[in-house]
């Protein structure tokens, strides 16, 4: 009898154990959709350089590593720099972006563009060689 009672105990702290495992990577998934909304609804984010403003027609050109991508603004597009929010007119040929879209049929939506934002070279930084050592006499 006092086996079956410690076999049953194991059992149920097992299955909690268990359960609460499950729960917490039910709530780290969870999470993880949350904190990355660009993969949580299907959103395309990339950064590069500006290449061109239309602003009457609402159109950024913007240069990334690989390829030009156009973008269409909207009412509901917010652009920031350095916090600030600004219009597109403000943004300059050459500056660093970096756009949050949504993906409709062929075209690219922005729904958040980020002036100011550093662009990560890759192809640059693995062709940086490294420090040679200088030799005292």
């Amino acid at each position: 009898m006092r086996f079956s009672r410690i076999l049953l105990a194991a059992s149920l702290s097992t299955g909690l154990v268990f359960a609460g495992a499950a729960t917490a990577a039910s709530t780290v998934a969870s999470a993880a959709e949350k904190s990355s909304p660009a993969k949580a609804e299907g959103l395309v984010k990339f950064s590069g350089k500006v290449e061109s403003v239309d602003a009457i027609g609402n159109i950024l050109i913007v240069k990334t590593v690989k390829k030009t991508d156009t973008v269409s603004l909207t009412a509901e597009t917010k652009i920031t720099n350095m916090g600030k929010d600004v219009v597109l007119s403000d943004l300059k040929t050459g500056e660093n972006v970096r756009v949050l879209c949504k993906k409709e049929e062929t075209k690219l939506i922005a729904t958040d563009i980020k002036v100011g934002v550093a662009q990560v070279k890759k192809a640059a930084a693995a062709t940086t060689a490294p420090a040679t050592p200088v030799e005292k006499k």
